[in-house]
């Protein structure tokens, strides 16, 4: 279980983001994991030829850990409200040689695969061979639908923003997903994700972000091993529902 203690000042920081980066990876895994993802199903059938036609073995490799985790340094914690794709991707691009060893090693611990083998050599070149795959993926099969799943984010942030405005930090956490739960304790409390993982980390004023998704559905993935601020992306509400349906826009460049 991972839990994160919030105090006074942290439920103060408590916001939304948006993250493309985090929507493109969280679809690279339903497309790559379709059994477990059905409700994407008709969008996963639309996308596989574009998809097919690129190299994505280290992208792969690295979302699928055998740890049952992916490293975090693949979807940073949002720094505004709305994060642009070329912004982040760029944050990937520069990520720390010994956080992405580190990463890269604790989702996989018995040894990386071979596709991911230039981490120890040639971390930088790594990087941004994951970004390169991160924003082919992106525009192949994320960026076309994007200004509707953007549009069902809206919805779910403002539906989301009246239950904290009206009924505090239970009334948020405890609706966002079965596997998470609120327990207050005097002006704060701890924000536990069930799970197999096991971490606790004192906010310490860091608050945490909100990240809602579509193609997270059904899983709720939690970030708060630093350096990263602590990050709760969970699947918006109504996806019993398909998911946008691609058209034409499909088409490879």
């Amino acid at each position: 279980m991972l839990t994160l203690v919030l105090g006074a000042r942290d439920l103060a920081q408590v916001r939304f983001a948006f993250s493309p980066l985090w929507e493109c990876v969280a679809a690279f895994r339903a497309w790559r994991e379709p059994a477990r993802h059905a409700v994407h199903l008709p969008w996963i059938a639309e996308v596989e030829r574009a998809a097919r036609g690129h190299d994505f073995r280290a992208l792969d490799a690295a979302v699928h850990g055998t740890a049952g985790f992916f490293p975090d340094f693949l979807s940073p914690t949002p720094v505004t409200p709305l994060a642009r794709f070329q912004d982040e991707v760029a944050v990937v691009r520069r990520t720390p040689p010994d956080i992405l060893r580190r990463e890269l090693a604790a989702a996989h611990p018995e040894g990386l695969p071979r596709a991911l083998a230039r981490a120890d050599r040639a971390p930088r070149a790594l990087a941004n061979a994951l970004a390169d795959q991160l924003g082919a993926f992106w525009q192949q099969c994320v960026r076309p639908i994007w200004p509707r799943v953007r549009a069902r984010l809206d919805a779910e942030i403002l539906v989301r923003s009246r239950a904290l405005a009206l009924g505090g930090a239970s009334a948020l956490f405890d609706a966002l997903h079965p596997q998470v739960r609120w327990h207050p304790r005097g002006a704060g409390g701890r924000l536990t994700v069930a799970g197999s993982h096991r971490f606790t980390r004192q906010a310490r004023g860091a608050g945490v972000v909100l990240i809602p998704s579509v193609f997270s559905w059904p899983d709720v993935y939690a970030t708060a091993h630093p350096p990263w601020r602590p990050n709760l992306a969970y699947p918006a509400r109504g996806l019993e529902e398909p998911p946008p349906r691609c058209r034409s826009s499909w088409r490879r460049s």
